[in-house]
């Protein structure tokens, strides 16, 4: 278990071909088996993914959307885990949420 208070931001992950949105869903519901309790999604799969996760998701089209939703949610005890293809350059969501 990830222990409470845990949340995952998931972007595109690329070069998945015919089964991308197998591999994005598959990811869903193992955050949820492993107890994740907030799912940020953005990814063409946001539909999918939501259903899979069954728990709180919020979806996006927008990076920019996403960090100014999640920053005044995030407490100090809140693990964030950020899974995203290089190409979607999330770990500039990871410097705007920690500045």
């Amino acid at each position: 278990s990830m222990g409470s208070n845990s949340w995952v931001i998931m972007g595109q992950m690329g070069e998945l071909g015919a089964y991308s949105e197998q591999h994005h869903v598959e990811l869903a519901l193992y955050a949820a088996k492993k107890g994740v309790e907030k799912l940020f999604v953005l990814t063409e799969h946001n539909e999918a993914i939501s259903e899979a996760f069954n728990r709180e998701t919020y979806s996006f089209s927008k990076k920019s959307d996403l960090v100014r939703f999640i920053k005044p949610l995030l407490k100090n005890n809140t693990n964030v885990l950020i899974k995203a293809s290089r190409y979607m350059k999330f770990e500039t969501i990871v410097d705007e949420l920690i500045s």
